[in-house]
């Protein structure tokens, strides 16, 4: 009896000593979101919700302050070091294998449960965002608990717990499909009124506090800002996130590192359709499923949300595993298991271990010479600007505010940052900004204009890196 209690045990710590060598996916600041939320940690320690690298240091109204407040132990072990913040971004991504076996050995086997969790653990993927200080991984665990809990807890509790996913990561709105559907499901009218109420108080003062601050709910206007237009302007996008869903999940499925999307799409449609047969057999035979409600309502937001990001993929993987194995349990649960087993190990040995061997750009910023350039060159009281302003703020350790608009600046680009007392400009280049409406994105427009701006007079380039694909220009 104690041998197979502590198996369990075994699993997860060999699963996180293999998501350790992985460590980090990436340095602290690639995402650019990661460093805002590591800032916004380091500022919730002094009593105030900011970057603290801005003038005036102004309020941060368009992160929520979930996950910032739960990085304030590693902002006040770690400080000004990355590597605190990224250690305790991997603890959590062991909670999520914890709870991920948790919640299916419920619903599995042992053997499949253990088979399963290793489909999630050893993705490449997921391996990937070992370490990696965003929110998707905290997302998902707050999912899994509650998913793992929901039977047990009051509709009140479940409602606060809604409220904190929220606010750890607003992309978590498919969480309240899933409680509320199970209510509704059982009739319990009530107690989806009361799970409601108790949800709404928080995410109301969050949005008050905004209010108060002179900003407006930040989704939604980066939501009208990128609306694609008509009926079938949506539809196309919607068509074109799926399939960069299903392609992403079959490529990281393939024991080979493919070139091509075909094959990633091929196989991700056989798992797509194998996890719509387990889920439609699911409810079939034993009613309605609270997962089933999550993935439907995460598919349905994705579909008609205007980016699409590789990081938005593992917060339904264990939901999407489950629903594979449902479909395959036809076929028997050990051959199920078995079959899960031979999905786990494929991408293992082009995919997954190459990331386990350490990498330099995993620990190195692409812009390191001109950072050093910038510390080494401007005085620790120059400002500078930057679309990525937070993770160069945070490797230089210079203010930096970011770079405005050519429709907020007007005619003269110049005289607009003179203004705003910036003396130097960090350029990068226009990167891929993981949007579905690709050159049409907004904020990526925004960056072509300021680019054609800066080459014109009066800006003096003073540094450029080729290889980096960096440029500082003097404000004059």
């Amino acid at each position: 009896m104690m041998r197979s209690r502590a198996l369990p045990w075994l699993l997860i710590f060999g699963l996180a000593a293999a998501q350790l060598l992985a460590f980090p996916g990436h340095y602290l600041g690639q995402e650019h979101d990661d460093a805002q939320y590591a800032l916004a940690s380091r500022s919730l320690l002094r009593g105030h919700y900011g970057t603290g690298v801005r003038p005036g240091d102004p309020p941060l109204t368009f992160i929520n302050p979930g996950w910032p407040l739960l990085l304030t132990p590693a902002a006040a072990v770690s400080g000004d070091s990355s590597l605190g913040y990224q250690l305790w971004a991997y603890l959590w991504l062991v909670l999520c294998d914890a709870l991920a076996w948790a919640w299916l050995r419920r619903r599995m086997p042992s053997a499949a449960a253990a088979a399963a969790v290793c489909v999630f653990a050893l993705n490449p993927l997921v391996l990937s965002r070992s370490g990696v200080v965003m929110s998707e991984l905290p997302g998902l665990a707050s999912a899994l608990g509650l998913l793992l809990l929901l039977e047990r807890l009051p509709p009140w509790g479940a409602g606060l717990w809604l409220a904190a996913a929220w606010l750890i990561r607003p992309a978590a709105l498919p969480l309240f499909a899933a409680a509320l559907g199970l209510y509704l499901w059982k009739r319990r009218w009530r107690d989806a009124l009361a799970c409601l109420a108790a949800a709404a108080p928080p995410i109301l003062l969050w949005q008050a506090w905004v209010a108060r601050a002179g900003q407006g709910f930040a989704e939604a206007a980066e939501l009208a800002q990128n609306s694609p237009g008509g009926p079938l302007a949506w539809l196309a996008m919607a068509a074109e996130n799926l399939r960069e869903a299903a392609a992403l999940w079959g490529q990281t499925s393939l024991p080979w590192v493919s070139a091509s999307s075909w094959p990633g799409l091929l196989a991700g449609a056989v798992l797509g359709s194998l996890a719509l047969a387990g889920l439609w057999r699911h409810l079939r035979e034993e009613g309605y499923e609270p997962a089933a409600g999550y993935l439907a309502a995460g598919a349905l937001m994705h579909a008609f949300w205007p980016w699409w990001f590789e990081r938005y993929l593992p917060v339904y993987l264990p939901f999407l595993i489950w629903a594979v194995w449902r479909a395959l349990a036809r076929l028997g649960e050990d051959r199920a298991a078995a079959l899960l087993l031979v999905w786990a190990l494929a991408p293992f040995a082009l995919q997954s271990a190459p990331l386990m061997r350490g990498r330099e750009d995993a620990v190195r910023p692409e812009l390191a010479k001109t950072y050093a350039w910038v510390r080494e060159h401007t005085e620790g009281w120059e400002l500078l600007a930057s679309a990525f302003y937070c993770r160069d703020a945070w490797y230089t350790g210079r203010p930096f505010t970011p770079l405005p608009t050519a429709r907020e600046a007007g005619e003269d680009y110049a005289e607009a940052l003179r203004r705003r007392k910036v003396r130097y400009v960090l350029w990068s280049g226009v990167p891929d900004l993981g949007s579905s409406r690709g050159k049409e994105f907004a904020f990526s427009k925004a960056l072509n204009e300021v680019s054609g701006r800066l080459k014109e007079k009066p800006f003096l380039r003073v540094y450029s890196d080729g290889e980096e694909g960096s440029a500082v220009y003097k404000v004059p």
